[in-house]
């Protein structure tokens, strides 16, 4: 078998210096979670289709979610979470970060809210309470 090393090479550098590194970020977290859904699917025994018949879904979601080629919705991911027993997000751990100081606030499983105020700019700063509201 005859190997063709530098057209090769040269072809696929060019086409890798075109991937947009946001998209590949994006395309790999997808990827991550598709695989630890996967995981998670194979621990409990469930195949696609059975998956697909627990979650409300077609095969044909379930087989977009585990390639990496659909987007998941944040209720999306509570629902996954739910129906295989497993954490594909933190949310627990909340970090602000201003000029000087980096803070983070960790909460409790019970907690019903966390007091916090948002700037302009979007970040989450000035936590008014460390905290949190208990049932």
């Amino acid at each position: 078998m005859k190997v063709i090393t530098g057209k090769t090479s040269k072809v696929i550098a060019d086409v890798l210096a075109q991937i947009d590194q946001k998209e590949f970020a994006r395309t790999q977290k997808r990827l991550m979670l598709a695989a630890k859904i996967d995981e998670a699917m194979r621990r409990k025994g469930y195949n696609q289709r059975q998956f697909a018949k627990l979650m409300g879904k077609s095969t044909t979601v379930i087989s977009e979610w585990l390639s990496g080629e659909r987007n998941f919705t944040s209720d999306t991911l509570v629902d996954i979470e739910e129906a295989l027993g497993i954490q594909l997000l933190d949310v627990t751990t909340m970090t602000t970060v201003n000029a000087k100081t980096e803070s983070v606030i960790k909460a409790q499983r019970n907690a019903r809210k966390i007091a916090m105020r948002p700037r302009s700019s979007w970040t989450l700063t000035n936590i008014l309470s460390q905290t949190l509201d208990a049932v």
